[in-house]
């Protein structure tokens, strides 16, 4: 919580701190920006917080820090600006997205930007700019279009795949984000191996029950070897050599899990997981502690660890066999679920609980 100035030199401080040559409070002043105000702030956290920009009040005139020009249709004011008393001169967001002028002076949240060179596909949740859902992380791909060998490239070259459709929960998500875009993306479904044959880009067997045909595959004009889903959830077969946007997805793909590890094989992968030793005064942890404990023992950067989400009944009956082992511990193990973003309101990481499978 801090002032206006103060926020600066901290973003500075924080950049230089990463190994970055500078780092300023956030600015928005092109479509990227707008997006992550609209699409990713909102998400933080439900609270009435106010975060500092960059937006400041000089010269008869609003400026970002970053010398870009000011323009109002990357985003909006509330009623405002006001300068109530003649001291309103930063400008802070809201967690809807509008913008308010506030005094500099004021102790508050604040936003900082830096410079990025290198994406990494996974950090955070696992699965950083990538949108989670249970164990995979997926990627929307809307631009540069692309043919179907070299979207699925793409995907490759970030450690996944085109999209594969392994279960109902998948395809009722998959659907769900489908009504939220008017664009058709490539799957990895395909028959290029055998006509009519249909399977995913990892040669996996696709299921009919998980894919809805709109009316097709009709293969026409014997060019049709690739599916693109639309956005109302059907799939359609089209020629690989036309350019679509298209779906990446994510996920650990171990054969092992590393020393101390207990195994799990499910049908779709290898989980890990570690039970800390409840005698080990050392392992004792805050929630927060033990949140960054588990994320810096993935293995790998494709590798994800984070604190126990229970997914389904099986996992849920696999962990209560696991502990079942053990000697009684008092004050049992952390898991990842928590009410920090909105009281009340249960979640893994964000993810809205199942209770009739995963708790009761």
């Amino acid at each position: 919580m801090l002032t206006w100035d103060n926020a600066r030199t901290k973003c500075g401080q924080q950049a230089t701190q990463d190994g970055y040559s500078k780092g300023d409070l956030v600015s928005v002043d092109d479509d990227d920006d707008q997006t992550f105000l609209l699409g990713e702030l909102p998400f933080l956290t439900q609270s009435t917080k106010l975060y500092w920009t960059g937006l400041y009040y000089a010269n008869s005139q609003w400026n970002w820090v970053n010398g870009q020009p000011v323009n109002t249709k990357y985003f909006q004011w509330v009623q405002e600006p006001d300068n109530i008393g003649g001291i309103e001169s930063c400008a802070m967001v809201r967690m809807n997205g509008n913008f308010s002028d506030q005094n500099c002076q004021s102790n508050h949240n604040f936003i900082c930007m830096k410079p990025q060179s290198v994406a990494y596909a996974l950090s955070n949740m696992g699965c950083g700019q990538w949108t989670r859902a249970g164990r995979k992380c997926y990627h929307f791909y809307n631009g540069p279009k692309l043919t179907w060998v070299n979207a699925r490239g793409n995907c490759q070259s970030l450690g996944g795949d085109l999209l594969k459709v392994e279960n109902k929960d998948e395809k009722t998500w998959i659907t769900s984000q489908m009504v939220l875009t008017t664009d058709s993306f490539w799957t990895g479904l395909n028959d290029r191996a055998q006509e009519g044959t249909y399977v995913w880009a990892d040669s996996a067997s696709s299921q009919d029950q998980l894919v809805m045909w709109n009316q097709e595959p009709n293969d026409y004009m014997g060019q049709e070897d690739c599916g693109i889903i639309f956005s109302n959830g059907g799939y359609n077969d089209a020629n690989c050599a036309a350019k679509a946007a298209f779906i990446c997805e994510l996920q650990y793909q171990g054969t092992t899990c590393p020393t101390g590890w207990v195994s799990r094989t499910t049908s779709q992968m290898l989980d890990c997981y570690f039970i800390s030793d409840y005698k080990n005064n050392t392992m004792m942890m805050t929630w927060s502690e033990a949140l960054g404990y588990c994320a810096s023992q993935a293995p790998s950067q494709s590798a994800t660890s984070l604190l126990l989400s229970v997914d389904d009944a099986d996992e849920k009956a696999f962990i209560e066999q696991q502990l079942s082992t053990l000697d009684r511990n008092f004050g049992g193990w952390w898991t990842g679920l928590n009410d920090k973003d909105r009281e009340g309101y249960w979640t893994f990481y964000g993810q809205t609980v199942m209770a009739s499978a995963s708790l009761m």
